[in-house]
């Protein structure tokens, strides 16, 4: 189920029903005039115009800025579940795979610790 929104700012880790606002050089960006997040060509499902409506994952690129990306993810914040674990780096966190064409880091400070305080399966 994809959230809606009329001004409200948009969350990481949710879809949404965005409206394409204008075409640029590197993508589509979508949202409203508050509230905007950038569609890369590169995560388009297809060629959108001005107006159309694109049902969109949000997610933090590496520079800490809210991007989208048309592929479904198998986890969102509001269907949690299982992903893959591709990646382990000990002193960082997992990287793990949510179909959405790149991998998301978890961090350490965010994984769980068993009895002896020690990170569950970082080996």
């Amino acid at each position: 189920m994809a959230t809606e929104t009329k001004g409200d700012i948009m969350d990481a880790g949710r879809i949404y029903n965005l409206k394409v606002l204008r075409k640029t050089d590197l993508g589509y960006m979508l949202g409203s005039e508050e509230d905007d997040v950038l569609l890369h060509f590169n995560e388009s499902d297809k060629e959108y115009k001005v107006g159309d409506i694109a049902r969109v994952f949000i997610y933090f690129d590496k520079k800490g800025r809210l991007c989208a990306t048309c592929s479904t993810p198998f986890v969102t914040v509001d269907n949690p579940g299982f992903v893959k674990v591709v990646e382990v780096i000990s002193n960082l966190g997992v990287f793990v795979s949510n179909n959405t064409g790149k991998d998301i880091l978890i961090s350490k400070d965010n994984l769980p610790y068993n009895k002896n305080n020690c990170l569950l399966n970082l080996r």
